[in-house]
């Protein structure tokens, strides 16, 4: 078996080394040094032979016998040159899907091989320690993203959390989860559903999404409609097994909810004048703003519509502020079952029919009906009498 380019053979570490044309008659000492890794997922291993009298360099073939520690790993074969130099690296034992850091493997022994055969424990060595710092996988494949929508709620309204869980590495994560709790203001649950397998719960929402592959991602939506105001505190947390390691992440956010407005209805009404009426003549025409309720209406505005050849000359009311050249008026509160009146003056300048229009709006745009917030009169205007001669 090769593991790197390097032939991996048995479960502890020998060193053999072949001396050079001439074998070395006197023992061979080995050193045994740590080496800078090719990749992340290797360690390197340097060695330096020479002969034991001479201290001079001498190439071998060595092999390294693993500890116990990597007893599922061949040994490693190393060549020193006859510069008595040489590296070699191996591949974890554990596997590329493996993730370690600071793993700390030994060589339990050395073989020196001869041209006339294996010398086991030949000379001299010194065992080491090899450290790993995998780096295959990142610390945490699966991002978690939450949003609500709208942020803010009334009572009775209904919204969405919406999680998205982004496996941005390239390995499958496996036994996916999600738990949503929600806290605080009571968050009425009423669906959750995800892309990937199931959901379910109601303040506490648990999901069990299976599998999700390298670079890919997995939907979770939750419906709900908060009974009570307050804040809906909402904590979620993912965890997911990446080979034989369990990881977790954790987000949170927060969604408000208020109380929803009080409803006024409110609806406009113009009376037409009894009178006949003549151009050149002032027309007095009176409206009433009424508030079926259930609550009280405040900052009511009414608008007149009025054709350019009839001129506005008044525009007033209990209790109202109106404003003649803005053709408006403001009432400050109508309270509910109760009603205001106003009454406007015009002149029109012609005869025929007058179309005069009056609408009404409340500040806080809580009618829920605004069939009823408009009126319209036609009004027949008739040309104005002629003066009678004196005899």
């Amino acid at each position: 078996m090769r593991f790197g380019g390097i032939a991996l053979l048995g479960s502890a570490v020998a060193i053999r080394a072949t001396a050079g044309p001439a074998a070395a008659a006197n023992p061979i000492v080995v050193v045994l040094s740590q080496a800078t890794s090719t990749t992340p997922t290797n360690a390197c291993v340097a060695a330096s032979t020479t002969d034991s009298v001479t201290g001079q360099p001498v190439a071998a073939d060595i092999e390294l016998v693993l500890s116990p520690a990597m007893r599922d790993s061949p040994p490693v074969l190393l060549k020193t040159d006859f510069a008595g130099k040489g590296i070699s690296c191996f591949d974890s034992p554990l596997g590329t899907t493996a993730i370690r850091t600071g793993v700390s493997f030994q060589s339990a022994g050395i073989v020196i091989h001869t041209p006339t055969g294996d010398v086991v424990g030949a000379g001299t060595g010194n065992a080491i320690s090899v450290n790993y710092g995998l780096t295959v996988l990142p610390p945490q494949e699966i991002t978690l993203a939450s949003s609500a929508t709208p942020a803010s709620l009334v009572v009775g309204q209904s919204g969405s959390l919406a999680f998205k869980l982004q496996n941005t590495g390239s390995q499958p994560a496996g036994l996916v989860t999600l738990s949503v709790v929600l806290s605080g203001a009571a968050a009425n649950v009423t669906s959750a559903t995800s892309d990937e397998g199931s959901c379910s719960g109601t303040t506490t929402v648990a999901c069990s999404i299976g599998t999700i592959q390298g670079g890919a991602q997995s939907n979770v939506t939750i419906a709900v409609s908060p009974p009570a105001t307050g804040t809906v505190s909402v904590n979620a947390s993912a965890s997911w097994r990446i080979g034989t390691t369990t990881y977790s992440t954790t987000g949170s956010l927060s969604m408000e909810v208020a109380a929803a407005p009080v409803r006024s209805d409110l609806a406009i009404h113009l009376s037409r004048p009894k009178a006949r009426m003549y151009a050149g003549r002032a027309v007095t025409v009176t409206g009433v703003v009424s508030n079926a309720g259930p609550g009280d209406a405040a900052g009511a505005t009414v608008t007149i519509k009025i054709p350019a050849r009839a001129r506005l000359t008044a525009l007033h009311g209990t209790g109202v502020v109106c404003v003649l050249v803005r053709r408006t008026c403001r009432i400050a509160a109508i309270r509910s079952s109760k009603s205001s009146a106003f009454s406007l003056v015009f002149v029109p300048s012609k005869s025929g029919v007058l179309n005069l229009t009056a609408a009404v709006i409340a500040a806080a745009k809580t009618d829920p009906s605004t069939a009823n917030n408009t009126a319209r009169l036609a009004l027949v205007v008739k040309p104005a009498p002629h003066a009678r001669r004196g005899g």
